[in-house]
């Protein structure tokens, strides 16, 4: 049987903001788009308020792709939605070789040590915001970096001989 590999995906400023208000610090269409692309036909794991976020703004969740939920508190039946009490339990249900990591900070945390891969769209500026990325180590190394018209993208893999210094991210695009 082939290992489950743990996938992140975020958006952040240079100060490492990931949300504010229970939505996104930004409007960001493209990067929404690169998101949709990376991501149509995957799994997806998230956090309830992650998911609660994605419901009201788009009134369903995302289509074309599975919602782990990790959360106490099940919400109502959605199609292809399934409400989780424990990482453990989701890493069982995914059933697919890789597992996206969507937010929010807790779950990026809970998921730091067992993430494989990092995909990171760096959005210029410095926003306003109330949830900031958790520290997910230092064993990174970026792999490729892409850059669109209004944002960068960079993919990470784990390599635990790597230090990434995170305040260098960006320090030249922004």
């Amino acid at each position: 049987m082939e290992m489950l590999k743990l996938t992140a995906v975020v958006a952040t400023d240079r100060n490492r903001l990931i949300g504010r208000d229970n939505d996104l610090p930004w409007d960001c269409p493209e990067e929404l788009q690169a998101f949709k692309q990376l991501t149509i036909g995957q799994t997806l794991l998230m956090g309830r308020q992650t998911f609660e976020s994605i419901v009201k703004r788009r009134k369903a969740p995302l289509v074309e792709r599975r919602h782990l939920v990790l959360t106490h508190r099940p919400g109502p039946p959605w199609p292809d939605v399934q409400y989780l009490p424990s990482l453990e339990e989701a890493l069982v249900c995914a059933r697919q070789k890789t597992l996206f990591v969507i937010g929010g900070a807790s779950v990026y945390a809970q998921c730091a040590r067992l993430l494989d891969t990092l995909y990171l769209s760096l959005i210029p500026g410095e926003h306003t915001g109330d949830t900031y990325l958790p520290d997910l180590g230092y064993c990174w190394n970026i792999v490729a970096e892409e850059g669109f018209k209004t944002f960068v993208r960079y993919k990470f893999q784990r390599d635990e001989q790597a230090h990434f210094d995170w305040s260098q991210l960006g320090a030249q695009k922004t």
